[in-house]
């Protein structure tokens, strides 16, 4: 299970983020689609999953609490 501590952790690195919470904009942060996905790959590697599959929509995921319900599904299965 990825918590959300561990999310903002994730993210705030990637994005160059001093700080980070849950329901942050990513966007309003500088935080574009290909820094998004940079994110994803970083939790597919650390939960040796598959998050780039049909199933997502860059569109969706515009905060870290976003992300980190979306990665958690896929945990789930």
């Amino acid at each position: 299970m990825l918590t959300g501590e561990a999310a903002l952790e994730v993210i705030g690195k990637i994005g160059g983020l001093d700080s980070v919470e849950l329901d942050t904009h990513l966007l309003e942060q500088g935080i574009d689609s290909v820094k998004v996905v940079e994110i994803l790959i970083e939790f597919e590697m650390m939960f040796n999953i598959d998050v780039l599959d049909d199933q997502l929509n860059l569109d969706e995921l515009t905060t870290p609490g976003r992300i980190q319900a979306y990665i958690n599904g896929i945990l789930a299965k």
